[in-house]
């Protein structure tokens, strides 16, 4: 292995950009209208936008952040994929009927029918906010590979991703992002692929000696079945916490649903959220096997561990040092991938929500115009936001900490409002209040995990939601009728 960063890498990764901003050149044509532009005139087929989903969610923090995490601490985290399809099953039930035959643009608008318009820009502005975070993260987690490998200063290389990705999303709308994610699934794959089985023909006991040589650090532990809500990561927080997140993330968030709302009839929208749910289990687990064999490939090379600065570093130190060239140039392209899917598909559905919730009204004449000014807007501000991302902690506590915090309110809204007929706007209001309060407390004054906040904003939402509505006045028939039960029955 000569970790030298070659001319023939460069050569990988500039051909992969280069391929990224045509196909956002191309993707300018037949824009006519804003249902083209956000929604790709809502034609997409369900394994695009199965895809898409996979690539845009996945994103450098997992790509670098699970082996990360399996490196520095143990399996545990990473195993919460297994209970991704059961949450995609209740998503495809709950939400996605009642969201694609109301042919909204975001998800934001149902609160605004079945509340008011105050509840809905409370709902998106926590939606922009959370999301404006995990761009800042999403753009900050590859620059550390990038400036690892090549030497460049990790300041441009935020400024780089988050200037490249802008550009060519605000060029070629949805289309160019369900497209470009497509083409980058399989880069990045072909990436974690190449890295899983170097790393397994690195020992001469294959995979078994790899296993065992983790195993002595305690990274191939998998199950804690303590009820200790202090432990950070138990079997009762991942099946709680992150089948709430799960239901309520993929569900109700706009970056989500907006690929689902493309696609081109209410059954490739479901198709396309059950086939993610399955396609997501194997990938992670192929990036926690990554973090396994590279626990274990330190674990046998002391000269080579003691040159890593930090664990959350590990991947693009690995990529410097471990790889032979070509494969570096890969591994990079594949993170940049996952990068570019992430920053695309965030800031086209964090412009959406900016555009249709809060700006559509006065802007009727100029929607385009002011959809790709908006678009720069947040490319802007997620790339400067992520010089300051660091401080949060691993990439999965960064993003773990991000969503936990709103999480809770924002999921339970949208439960009370799709599963609790009487549920009325000032319950809703009232509850979300109370939920987020509550979500900060236990952030700021507490030592519970992390992966608790969420789910207990979320029952708390919930509860006072329902005690509030029953005692003020009931909804209008109309709003009634925007329930699950209600509007199955019409």
């Amino acid at each position: 292995m000569t970790g030298v960063f070659t001319l023939l890498d460069y050569a990988v990764i500039l051909l992969y950009l280069i391929a990224t901003i045509a196909v956002g050149i191309w993707f300018t044509r037949g824009q006519k209208s804003t249902s083209d532009y956000f929604l790709a005139g809502r034609s997409i087929a369900f394994l695009p936008a199965a895809i898409s989903i996979l690539a845009t969610d996945l994103s450098a923090i997992s790509y670098m952040g699970v082996p990360a995490w399996v490196f520095e601490k143990d399996l545990q985290y990473p195993l919460g994929i297994i209970l991704m399809p059961l949450g995609m099953i209740l998503v495809g039930i709950v939400f996605v009927p009642l969201f694609y035959r109301l042919r909204i643009f975001t998800v934001y608008e149902y609160l605004g029918m079945r509340y008011d318009n105050k509840l809905r820009l409370f709902a998106s502005t926590m939606f922009v906010l959370t999301r404006a975070g995990w761009l800042a993260t999403a753009i900050y987690t590859p620059s550390l590979a990038v400036a690892e490998i090549t030497g460049i200063p990790a300041w441009e290389c935020i400024v780089g991703m988050g200037l490249v990705a802008t550009f060519y999303t605000v060029l070629g709308g949805m289309k160019a992002v369900i497209w470009t994610d497509f083409l980058q699934f399989f880069v990045l794959l072909g990436a974690a692929v190449g890295m899983a089985v170097l790393l397994g023909l690195s020992f001469d006991g294959g995979v078994s000696e790899m296993w065992s040589i983790a195993a002595l650090g305690n990274h191939t532990r998998m199950f804690n079945f303590s009820l200790d809500p202090t432990i950070e990561v138990t079997v009762a927080a991942l099946f709680f916490g992150q089948m709430f997140r799960y239901t309520t993330e993929y569900g109700a968030d706009q970056i989500i649903a907006q690929r689902y709302f493309a696609a081109k009839s209410l059954r490739e929208s479901i198709k396309s959220v059950l086939f993610y749910g399955i396609l997501v289990v194997p990938v992670v687990l192929l990036l926690a096997y990554v973090g396994v064999g590279l626990a274990a490939y330190y674990g046998t090379h002391p000269d080579l561990a003691a040159t890593l600065t930090e664990p959350k570093r590990v991947m693009p130190h690995f990529i410097a040092h471990g790889l032979p060239a070509g494969l570096s140039g890969l591994v990079i392209a594949g993170i940049l991938a996952a990068t570019m899917s992430t920053i695309s598909g965030g800031i086209q559905s964090v412009a959406t929500a900016t555009m249709i919730d809060f700006l559509r009204p006065s802007v009727q004449d100029r929607e385009l115009l002011m959809a790709r000014s908006v678009m720069v807007f947040w490319g802007i501000v997620a790339t400067l936001a992520g010089f300051y991302v660091h401080r949060l902690g691993t990439f999965l506590e960064i993003i773990g900490k991000i969503w936990s915090l709103f999480s809770g309110p924002l999921g339970g809204l949208f439960l009370l409002g799709v599963l609790i007929p009487r549920s009325n706007a000032a319950g809703a209001l009232t509850g979300a209040l109370v939920g987020a309060a509550v979500t900060w407390g236990l952030a700021s004054c507490t030592p519970i995990s992390w992966l608790w906040w969420g789910v207990t904003g979320g029952a708390v939402t919930m509860i006072v939601g329902v005690l509030v509505s029953l005692v003020t006045a009931p909804p209008r028939p109309e709003q009634r009728r925007l329930t699950l039960l209600e509007y199955s029955r019409e």
